[in-house]
């Protein structure tokens, strides 16, 4: 199986109006998908917390209606939750009517906490032209660093050196999920740590 842990030139020519990077002199942006999940996230927040790093989390508003407290958390230590639908929709497979009302049964569950934010990230990397454009009221944000976390066939050594590869605006992809947690484990402490050394910031995407 051939994994891209970089987004493509052809993608970014492709869908010039969806965000890849950030420009910054000096920050990187993490971002973590489809939590929050209370075993997993907790840790990751645990590890952000020791270096003092901000995240973005692209949760999903079934999790967070079931996790409410641990949302709470993540707000009060000074990270961004932001959209990733309701129940991890492939933009793909549905219809643009189905796939809009996921969008904002997620919206409703950030707006309970108190969240309200342009952001949104498609499950799977995965929309339809048509969706971009009823999208417009959105910052899509997509990534050029993907960990493939999810993968239990994932060469760890291999995706630690495409993720040390960043530089300054890149947007890095990981998962607070239980599927991800066995290489989160080994690889988020390295990354932070390599990051910090290198004297980048750890930001938030709206910072």
């Amino acid at each position: 199986m051939i994994r891209f842990y970089r987004s493509s030139f052809f993608h970014k020519r492709l869908y010039p109006s969806l965000v890849w990077e950030k420009e910054s002199n000096q920050s990187i942006y993490l971002t973590f998908d489809d939590g929050p999940t209370p075993q997993v996230t907790s840790w990751v927040l645990d590890q952000l917390k020791k270096v003092e790093a901000k995240a973005t989390f692209f949760c999903l508003g079934k999790n967070l209606n079931q996790h409410p407290s641990l949302a709470n958390r993540m707000l009060s230590e000074g990270h961004l939750l932001a959209n990733h639908t309701n129940g991890h929709l492939n933009g793909w497979l549905c219809s643009d009517t189905d796939y809009l009302n996921d969008i904002r049964r997620c919206e409703l569950e950030l707006k309970k906490l108190g969240v309200n934010n342009r952001l949104f990230r498609p499950p799977y990397g995965r929309i339809k032209r048509s969706q971009i454009k009823k999208l417009r009221y959105k910052e899509i944000i997509m990534w050029n660093l993907l960990s493939w976390d999810f993968d239990s066939r994932m060469n760890i050594s291999r995706s630690l050196r495409f993720m040390q590869s960043a530089t300054p605006g890149s947007i890095l992809v990981f998962h607070d999920d239980l599927k991800s947690f066995e290489n989160l484990k080994i690889m988020l402490p390295k990354l932070l740590q390599y990051f910090c050394n290198k004297g980048f910031f750890l930001e938030r995407l709206d910072s």
